[in-house]
C-alpha cells in the first residue's frame, strides 16, 4: 500500500488527490502544524500567512470523512512519523514547471513523478473526487461561495457579482462557507442568502454535488467543486498571469472563469 503526506491547506490537499488517484491511492496523512516550515524550505517565505499554524486537529477532522469517501483511499490520519512514499509538499518547490496548464493537478503529477502531458484526460477533465451522497437544496439548484480572501485585483463590490444579483441569484442560491464568510458576503451586497451550514468537507460536497452549478471564488469550495467535476463560475485572483494560475482548466468546457 503506498502512503502519501501533505500540510495543507485543505484546497491543496484536494486538488492533490488528483496525482494520488492515478497512482492508485493508498494511505493519506496529513501533518500538523507543518505549513510555515513547507513555505520556509521550498518558497522562502517567512510564514504561510493565512494559514500559519495549520493545519490543526480540527482542520483534519473536518476534512477526513471526505477524504475517506473516495474508494482510492484506505484511510486518512495525522502523521506520526510513518514512512511516506510520496511527499505533496515538494510540490511547493515545483511551480516553475513549463507544462500548460500551470494548475495544481500537473504540478502534482510532476512532483510524483508522473508526465501530465501523457494524462491530460485524468488530470485535467474528469473529475478525481466524488460525493455518493448529493444532498439538494430544495428550490436553490445554485452553491455559491465568495470570500475576502484571494481578491488580489478584484474589486470588493464587483460588478459581475452585483449583475448576477441583480439577475436574482439569492433567490435561487444557497451560500456555503464560514458563517463570518457569509456575513462578509451580505454586508458587501446588502443581500439576504441563505446559508447552507457545512460543518465538515463532506457536508459541503454533498451540497455541492447536489447543486446544478456553482459560483465560487478561490478557497476551499472551489477546490471542491473542480474535484467533483461541477459546473463552475470561477472568480480568479488577478496577481497572476491566467496561464500560471493554480484552478485554470482549459480543456473543462463546462468551467468558466471571470
Amino acid at each position: 500500500m503506498l502512503t502519501f503526506s501533505h500540510s495543507g491547506g485543505s484546497g491543496d490537499i484536494f486538488l492533490a488527490l488528483s496525482a494520488v488517484k492515478v497512482l492508485g491511492g493508498g494511505h493519506f496523512y496529513i501533518k500538523l502544524r507543518n505549513m510555515d516550515r513547507v513555505v520556509q524550505e521550498y518558497m522562502g517565505w517567512p510564514n504561510a500567512g493565512v494559514h500559519a499554524g495549520r493545519m490543526t486537529e480540527h482542520d483534519i477532522e473536518v476534512m477526513k470523512e471526505f477524504i475517506e469517501h473516495q474508494p482510492y483511499i484506505t484511510g486518512c490520519s495525522i502523521w506520526q512519523g510513518e514512512h511516506i512514499d510520496y511527499d505533496l509538499d515538494k510540490m511547493a518547490g515545483g511551480h516553475h514547471i513549463p507544462d500548460f496548464p500551470r494548475n495544481f493537478p500537473n504540478l502534482y503529477a510532476r512532483t510524483v513523478g508522473l508526465d501530465p502531458t501523457k494524462m491530460i484526460k485524468q488530470l485535467q477533465i474528469e473529475p478525481w473526487m466524488e460525493c455518493r451522497e448529493p444532498l439538494k437544496v430544495p428550490g436553490r439548484p445554485i452553491g455559491v461561495f465568495r470570500g475576502p480572501r484571494y481578491q488580489e485585483g478584484n474589486e470588493v463590490h464587483s460588478e459581475q457579482w452585483q449583475e448576477w444579483i441583480d439577475w436574482g441569484l439569492c433567490e435561487q442560491a444557497f451560500y456555503i462557507g464560514l458563517p463570518e464568510d457569509h456575513r462578509w458576503f451580505c454586508d458587501v451586497f446588502k443581500v439576504d442568502i441563505p446559508h447552507h451550514v457545512t460543518p465538515t468537507f463532506m457536508d459541503m460536497a454533498r451540497a455541492i454535488a447536489g447543486s446544478e452549478m456553482l459560483i465560487t471564488s478561490m478557497s476551499s469550495p472551489c477546490a471542491v467543486g473542480l474535484a467533483l467535476g461541477k459546473t463552475m463560475w470561477i472568480e480568479t485572483r488577478k496577481n497572476i498571469e491566467m496561464e500560471r494560475l493554480e484552478v485554470n482548466f482549459p480543456w473543462r468546457t463546462n468551467v468558466f472563469y471571470f
